[in-house]
């Protein structure tokens, strides 16, 4: 599927997206949150990080197939290559200095 490709568009359409595949919502909301993380605003890093955990959560993450990114780049932020709650998780705390 494709992507909107900024940073506002996404926001913009993030309820849609989480409409169209919980998936991509949930990559989506860690681009977001690296985005804001990145640009001191933590309030908003926090609150897409933990929507991308809450939405992970419900995505099947058990073997390496399901962990591995759909998008190599969203929004202009490199994704990882294995991402998944517990990633979002250890990013929150480990680089972002946040609980989740």
């Amino acid at each position: 599927m494709s992507l909107p490709e900024t940073i506002e568009e996404l926001e913009n359409q993030f309820d849609e997206i989480v409409e169209r595949d919980i998936r991509d919502a949930a990559e989506v909301a860690f681009a977001l949150a690296s985005h804001y993380f990145a640009h001191e605003d933590p309030e908003k890093g926090k609150k897409f990080a933990q929507k991308s955990i809450e939405l992970f959560e419900q995505c099947d993450t058990d073997t390496p197939e399901q962990c591995s990114a759909r998008h190599n780049i969203i929004g202009g932020i490199h994704m990882p290559d294995m991402i998944h709650e517990g990633f979002v998780k250890f990013r929150l705390k480990t680089f972002w200095g946040q609980k989740a």
